[in-house]
């Protein structure tokens, strides 16, 4: 098997519905799905189970207490596959993203990348001038050319074109197995953690 995605989850069972119908019609399917869930009631695990035998990959579920980074290393831990699709679940995908990041991995062999990241079609940068100004000049998020700025904050890159990037939206994310052989999301944010996403990133790609 070369192909896990891994899904932190809470309280979202709508949301997830909508990711599992995008992973169905993928052209290239992954070979498993593990969801780390971290609800306050049933409903997703109640789901999972009603949909389970209907998916075309197996499903590993596992109840967790709240935190996408601890979440995430569960996942991780689960999993005994080459690549690692780190999805949030409110994600839909195109019908060629796995494919697509499955083959850039291939094309480019084992050691050149140390993770991949596919363009959020959905979002754009906010039309007021003054707000993209002062984010600028703060050194907040916003969209540029996937770099870290001197504040921490990342400038998210979401051009069409292909490119490196300093780091990796957290929404989907896909690093192959060896990376958490040296690395794993920080934890120490226990009941929210903001960013891990970007620290891991940024962490490897100075490797």
């Amino acid at each position: 098997m070369d192909i896990s995605v891994i899904v932190p989850t809470r309280n979202r069972t709508r949301d997830l519905v909508n990711l599992l119908d995008s992973l169905r019609n993928q052209t290239r399917l992954p070979d498993e799905l593990i969801v780390v869930d971290a609800s306050d009631n049933d409903d997703t695990e109640n789901m999972l189970a009603e949909q389970g035998n209907q998916l075309p990959f197996d499903v590993v579920y596992q109840r967790a207490s709240p935190g996408s980074a601890r979440q995430r290393n569960i996942g991780f831990g689960l999993s005994r596959v080459r690549y690692l699709f780190f999805f949030d679940d409110d994600v839909v995908l195109e019908p060629e993203y796995v494919r697509i990041i499955y083959d850039t991995f291939l094309e480019h062999g084992q050691g050149q990348l140390g993770g991949v990241t596919g363009r959020i079609a959905n979002i754009k940068e906010s039309p007021k001038a003054w707000e993209r100004i002062f984010k600028r000049l703060f050194f907040l998020s916003d969209f540029g050319q996937g770099k870290v700025k001197l504040s921490g904050f990342p400038s998210l890159r979401i051009g069409e074109k292909p490119a490196y990037v300093e780091l990796l939206s957290g929404c989907n994310m896909v690093y192959p197995r060896k990376v958490f052989s040296q690395f794993l999301f920080d934890e120490a944010l226990t009941g929210y953690s903001y960013m891990e996403d970007v620290d891991l990133s940024f962490r490897v790609g100075r490797e």
